[in-house]
């Protein structure tokens, strides 16, 4: 689908020719590690702007948009907005015409904005808390079934299966951590 959306912005029709698509954007970066960055920052000015397609937008930790970096240069310290992928996210967010952006909050980092900034940050504060539950004996059972299947646990043992699950406390996040690092 991306194939049928023309870019619009001058500044990226410059980049990628005049033709060009926002398949051409996004190979481009794929494609190239060196232009990857630039292509996300321009990927995300046009997906903002366009409505032919509905866009998701997915952030994981998306506390790091609006916390301190543990990032320096010359001494000081990088602020996020200083960090083009961070920006151009931020921009994306605050301007999409036609899509939702899903944004989880880490515990895995200290939070300085526990007090909500972060949503008020990111996408111009109309977001919405949705607590994340813990699993479910069901739901855990049906996880190590899943990812069994998919050949990642290699038939994890019934007394392993209760350990991480006693180690977890069925926290979603800590246990497909666990699964990832099997």
């Amino acid at each position: 689908q991306l194939a049928k959306v023309p870019v619009s912005d001058e500044g990226v029709k410059k980049q990628y020719g005049s033709q060009a698509t926002l398949a051409d954007v996004t190979d481009a970066g794929a494609n190239d590690e060196q232009t990857a960055a630039a292509a996300f920052v321009d990927l995300s000015v046009e997906l903002a702007g366009q409505t032919t397609l509905p866009v998701l937008v997915a952030i994981d930790e998306a506390n790091c948009i609006v916390e301190p970096t543990a990032y320096h240069y010359k001494r000081e310290q990088v602020e996020p907005e200083q960090l083009s992928i961070i920006r151009a996210l931020k921009v994306l967010a605050d301007g999409l015409q036609n899509g939702v952006v899903v944004a989880a909050e880490s515990n895995s980092f200290p939070v300085a904005h526990r007090n909500g900034e972060f949503k008020q940050e990111l996408g111009g504060g109309g977001g919405q808390t949705l607590p994340v539950a813990d699993f479910t004996p069901e739901e855990y059972n049906k996880t190590l079934a899943f990812f069994d299947d998919a050949g990642v646990l290699n038939g994890l043992a019934e007394a392993e299966a209760g350990l991480m699950k006693m180690q977890t406390q069925l926290n979603p996040r800590q246990v497909l951590r666990r699964i990832i690092l099997m």
